[in-house]
């Protein structure tokens, strides 16, 4: 598996906490 896509979620759900706040 790539984790390089699993980072990008992960990164994805950060922005979206942030916006969400």
């Amino acid at each position: 598996m790539c984790q390089c896509l699993y980072y990008r979620l992960w990164w994805l759900n950060m922005l979206n906490l942030g916006f969400s706040s």
